[in-house]
């Protein structure tokens, strides 16, 4: 290839660029960008406060320990994130994956905080599986999602526009988060959790549109297999029978 003949495949790379404007009006982009917001926000207070909750509700366990122990909540989100990409593969339905996730993350994280303190035990397990819960719909989001939605549009440029988008909304709740567990941290640690658990329920909300449309699509999947079942064993039977 020579250089007139990059100049041109640069300009038309260029001109078929994607604006934010434009990114934007994807369906779904704003309402993903909503849910990453919450979603990262949770895992990232998590992240940066959970041992000095620990080590603060347990005064047997150093401040050492707690930082070890909170290893329970990252395995958690690596067997989460998995098994939301390997739902959303099998049903395609992305938004419907992250709500069961978001379901399942808001009594976890309640029940992590009334039993938690019970047993070191009982702290790692209840970790874990509110690792599992949290951090899946913020790892699906951040990549199967943004590819999927940045893919609707012919562009190339479209999919690097789509997951900036995404991502720096998600960032902005992770910056937020923390912040804002230090506040409420001082007045308790029964309202951090509180507030972890209305982000969580607002990250689910956000997404119910879509939601609502992969279950309706998931439906009509559904009875077209039936119907088309049912007129093979019919066609069977009437073949059987002459």
């Amino acid at each position: 290839m020579n250089k007139k003949q990059i100049q041109m495949s640069d300009e038309t790379a260029h001109n078929n660029a994607i604006s934010i404007i434009d990114a934007l009006k994807i369906s779904g982009v704003i309402e993903f960008s909503i849910c990453l917001f919450f979603a990262k926000l949770v895992s990232y207070t998590f992240l940066d406060w959970l041992p000095l909750y620990i080590s603060q509700t347990n005064p047997g366990i150093s401040s050492s320990q707690s930082a070890y122990m909170t290893i329970f909540f990252d395995l958690g989100g690596i067997i989460g994130g998995i098994s939301a990409g390997y739902l959303a593969d099998k049903t395609g339905a992305s938004a419907l994956s992250c709500i069961v996730m978001l379901i399942f993350a808001i009594p976890s994280l309640g029940i992590y905080y009334l039993f938690g303190n019970q047993s070191m035990a009982m702290n790692e397990a209840l970790q874990f599986i509110a690792g599992i819960f949290v951090n899946a719909p913020y790892a699906l989001i951040t990549t199967a999602v943004s590819a999927e939605l940045g893919s609707k549009v012919p562009s190339k440029s479209a999919m690097a526009t789509v997951s900036a988008i995404i991502d720096a909304t998600g960032s902005i709740g992770s910056a937020i988060g923390p912040s804002l567990a230090g506040v409420v941290s001082e007045i308790g640690w029964e309202y951090v959790f509180i507030v972890v658990m209305i982000a969580d329920l607002c990250a689910l909300l956000s997404i119910l549109r879509i939601g609502f449309n992969d279950c309706k699509r998931l439906i009509f999947i559904w009875r077209t297999k039936k119907s088309r079942n049912n007129s093979a064993n019919q066609e069977i039977i009437s073949v059987t029978t002459y």
